[in-house]
């Protein structure tokens, strides 16, 4: 039985290597990522963000949406933080910049949740019209003297 994954050749079986990510590299590009989120937010002042709350996180979102084309390339930034923290996280020199790495991920849910509501409010608007148009539609049908499309008029029984 050949092993799944793996090339044979010389008739031997070879498994393919898992790819390895070494924590310091990703650290190093980690403390990239936070260096140009803190850039970003270079001239306010969140070095409060653990007490601030909402309060912080929205003042930090208003002054990203001051800069051109902040809102994409901190939202982007932001994600390739998050994902590279994820592969070092377990090493101290991570843990030490957890609650910053946190800050800056609620920051990009601040700036993106407008476009997801945006959205929501789009589909919710498409029922509505929808639902508007069906009435108007009924309400033609009836004043017409059309029976309603969803009942259907029985045979009498037994002719």
């Amino acid at each position: 039985m050949k092993a799944q994954g793996a090339n044979k050749s010389n008739g031997c079986i070879h498994r393919r290597p898992w790819p390895t990510v070494d924590a310091h590299e990703a650290h190093s590009v980690l403390a990239e990522k936070l260096d140009i989120l803190q850039t970003m937010l270079h001239g306010f002042d969140y070095s409060g963000f653990l007490t601030g709350g909402r309060k912080a996180l929205a003042g930090a979102a208003n002054h990203v949406l001051g800069i051109k084309d902040g809102k994409k390339r901190f939202a982007d930034t932001a994600l390739s933080l998050s994902k590279v923290f994820s592969l070092c996280c377990t090493l101290d020199e991570a843990k030490a910049v957890r609650e910053e790495v946190a800050f800056m991920q609620g920051v990009k849910v601040i700036l993106t949740k407008k476009d997801l509501s945006a959205q929501k409010k789009t589909d919710e608007q498409r029922d509505l019209t929808i639902q508007a148009q069906h009435r108007a539609a009924v309400g033609r049908v009836l004043s017409a003297g059309e029976k309603p499309a969803g009942r259907i008029a029985r045979a009498p029984a037994g002719g």
